[in-house]
């Protein structure tokens, strides 16, 4: 069967992206495999167009369950037969998707971990013909990777066996060279083909800013910048998602919560509405996102620098699933480091590990240099270009200090001058503050007292220090807070190596930053007609709450997006819009038509 002619049949598009023709082709030959593609990268496709020839149902094991209705509702609104098999359904429920898989008329069958451990369930696969397995988040049964989940390895180490002959594909969007080796191991999978899909994402752009205060002034610009745009502001605490989420609304911007200590319902409630984009901002912990499958989020927040490079990547990875620009913020600071170290350290198991994860990831945030080059090169590949033209440093945010050595230099004497003291402290010596603390310890006597007296404030000088800190030149006392030159430092000292400083941005420098966003995010809308976009976009989300399902279900954004450019007017017009297959024609096409008709001929009056 023709895999191109089912591609645009069912999914409506023309060409496959990078590695899904050969993801497809080696579940196709029956062969065991790893494929690691960025969030984006179309994954699902991989597994969900061979499922449709292969003799057989496919089953799919998935950690997420939340996710696996979103993913049923898309493949039947293309006409796949599809099912879930987990926790949350009744017994009736389970009787009825019983009959139907031992009728045959599952075609791909979503199934929750724990499935494996029920005898009666693993009874009930080995009875049917099963085409293949697929491991979503394989990086979940590694302990070398972000987010290990021991019971999820251990209900999937024995699948190899109890399934003699069936093969397994295992798909995830982030893993390491270590990683990779151990979802080989641990899968039991035998020679199993590795495809490697490029890691960038260069619809994404990344922002990092060292966080100062509650930081509520610059969260607010963020929302202005994205005004009516759907994104997520996540938070370490708690208490943070409550008090920006309070902080927010009173400054007009509705949003809901997400964490923990909501009851069941309310979780539930607040994750449906923003699926169903009747809330566009999500204030949340997190835990919210792993079920979510809404691919038009424009930008993501970060409060605080998540845990390791992994997280962030994987977090980030919820804006621009749709492959059309995104924005990712984040706000980082040395208390970050210290709230994460405090527990990093008292892992017995992961300890050693997780700390260098902190550690890069700290790095990451304090080196100015190219985000997407050091998130590709992190995962062990080569970047392919020489700027990304979508960061801070390569937009021309960040301004290096041209006497980094001397600055660098200046700031370490000061640190072996005071000797054990934090980086508060040091920045009021070196601006020449005279606080009761510098002259209970005679510091204003020291030579580098003032020696940074030019710099516009305290807060520049104690960047800076955070950027040392970051970059491994400065070393701080996990314990007392205290600052110490590493050898890295010493080698700057002695002039073997060059350090590379970022000038902290000032109020003036900020406010230029914020028009050239704006100005950016303008010119890409106005490569479509904005006021049918909206249009379309409302009738999508009528439809959404009559069936039930999410708006995206129906239409990404990036297709309606097109509709707006193109305008088409014809069945075969509207066929030929990315994303629109026969099963959404038959369904939707004339309503959209006679909207875009309408439109064209200003005729306002919607069908």
């Amino acid at each position: 069967m023709d895999i191109r002619k089912l591609l645009h049949e069912y999914w409506g598009y023309d060409s496959f992206l990078p590695y899904q023709k050969q993801a497809i082709e080696e579940v196709m030959a029956e062969r065991d495999s790893l494929t690691i593609l960025p969030t984006g990268g179309g994954k699902s496709l991989c597994y969900q167009l061979p499922a449709l020839i292969r003799e057989g149902m496919a089953v799919v094991v998935s950690p997420l369950i939340s996710l696996m209705k979103d993913q049923v509702d898309s493949l039947k609104e293309m006409g796949i037969s599809s099912d879930v098999w987990n926790s949350s359904l009744t017994v009736e429920g389970k009787r009825s998707i019983e009959k139907k898989i031992r009728q045959g008329d599952i075609k791909i069958l979503y199934l929750a971990p724990e499935g494996l451990q029920n005898n009666n369930t693993k009874q009930m696969l080995q009875s049917v013909d099963i085409s293949f397995f697929v491991i979503d988040e394989a990086h979940c049964v590694s302990q070398w990777g972000h987010d290990f989940r021991p019971l999820y390895r251990s209900e999937l180490a024995t699948l190899k066996e109890l399934f003699r002959g069936c093969g397994i594909h295992a798909f995830t969007a982030t893993a390491t060279k270590v990683v990779q080796r151990d979802i080989i191991k641990q899968l039991n999978l035998r020679e199993p083909a590795l495809l490697e899909g490029y890691m960038d994402r260069p619809n994404l752009t990344y922002r990092v800013n060292l966080r100062e205060g509650d930081n509520i002034g610059r969260i607010t610009s963020i929302l202005k910048l994205h005004e009516g745009q759907p994104g997520i502001i996540y938070c370490r605490k708690i208490d943070d998602v409550n008090k920006y989420s309070e902080q927010l609304r009173a400054r007009g911007f509705e949003n809901l919560r997400y964490h923990a200590k909501l009851d069941d319902e309310e979780r539930h409630n607040n994750q449906t509405a923003f699926k169903g984009e009747k809330i566009n901002l999500m204030i949340a912990t997190i835990a919210f996102g792993m079920g979510i499958d809404r691919s038009n989020i424009r930008f993501i927040v970060h409060t605080n620098m998540p845990k390791s490079t992994e997280a962030y990547y994987q977090e980030v990875g919820r804006a621009g699933r749709d492959n059309l620009p995104s924005f990712c913020y984040m706000f980082y600071s040395a208390k970050d480091y210290r709230n994460h170290i405090y527990w990093i350290e008292r892992d017995t198991k992961r300890g050693d590990v997780n700390k260098d994860k902190l550690n890069q990831i700290y790095n990451y945030c304090a080196v100015p240099g190219c985000r997407h080059k050091a998130l590709v090169e992190y995962f062990g590949q080569k970047y392919k270009g020489d700027g990304c033209g979508a960061c801070d440093y390569c937009l021309g945010e960040v301004e290096l200090i041209e006497d980094a050595a001397n600055i660098s230099t200046t700031i370490m004497k000061c640190v072996m001058g005071v000797r054990r003291f934090g980086g508060g402290h040091i920045a009021d010596v070196l601006y020449g503050k005279e606080t009761e603390r510098v002259r209970q310890y005679n510091h204003q006597s020291l030579e580098t007292f003032g020696s940074m007296h030019e710099s516009p404030s305290v807060k520049y000088i104690r960047n800076i220090i955070e950027q040392m800190v970051g970059q491994g030149i400065l070393e701080r006392d996990p314990e007392y807070q205290t600052l110490s030159v590493t050898q890295k430092g010493k080698d700057i000292l002695e002039g073997k190596i060059m350090p590379v400083l970022a000038k902290p941005p000032v109020v003036v420098r900020t406010r230029e930053i914020m028009r050239g966003r704006r100005e950016r995010i303008n010119e890409y809308a106005s490569s479509y007609d904005a006021n049918l976009f909206n249009k379309l976009k409302q009738k999508r989300s009528e439809i959404a709450q009559r069936i039930g399902k999410p708006a995206y279900v129906i239409f990404h954004d990036r297709a309606l997006m097109e509709m707006a450019a193109r305008k088409p007017l014809t069945e075969e017009n509207f066929l030929s819009i990315s994303g629109v297959g026969e099963a959404k024609l038959e369904k939707y096409g004339e309503i959209f038509i006679n909207i875009i008709s309408g439109y064209v001929s200003g005729n306002t009056t919607e069908n």
